[in-house]
């Protein structure tokens, strides 16, 4: 096979390829039921989603039943979904326990431990606040 008939067949397939996409976009994608009835799923038949019995319901004269479709999600709104979850289970746990019992509040409550630098610290140390180090002379000890 020599490098024109290469050439050649390369023309050829891009060719065809570019019939094929002008053909697809000037035909009209088929129209599709937006959910089969559960006989037409059973049956793996094309149902027409004619409510309130699809043609082939009518046909067999049996119950034409739809299910509903559910909320599509995504990974992130699932992570979404997931964190707001464990939010209200904290916050309900919070409201849940008596006054001074909650998780949350301990001898050395979370706010206490974080304390705010001076400006001129938190360029040296990365940041306003600190999380739980004793080193710093501007910490509350409780």
């Amino acid at each position: 096979m020599s490098s024109q008939d290469i050439d050649n067949d390369a023309i050829l397939d891009s060719t065809i390829a570019k019939k094929r996409s002008n053909s697809e976009a000037t035909e009209y994608p088929r129209r599709r039921a937006t959910i089969a009835c559960q006989i037409c799923r059973l049956r793996k038949t094309r149902c027409n989603g004619a409510r309130p019995r699809c043609q082939l319901c009518v046909d067999l004269d049996a119950d034409c039943v739809y299910r509903e479709p559910g909320i599509k999600l995504d990974a992130g709104d699932k992570l979404i979904i997931e964190k707001l979850n464990r939010i209200e289970v904290l916050l309900q746990s919070k409201f849940s326990d008596p006054i001074g019992q909650s998780p949350l509040s301990s001898n050395s409550s979370t706010a206490a431990n974080l304390v705010h630098i001076s400006s001129d610290d938190a360029d040296n140390r990365g940041g306003p606040w600190l999380m739980g180090k004793s080193t710093d002379k501007h910490f509350n000890h409780a």
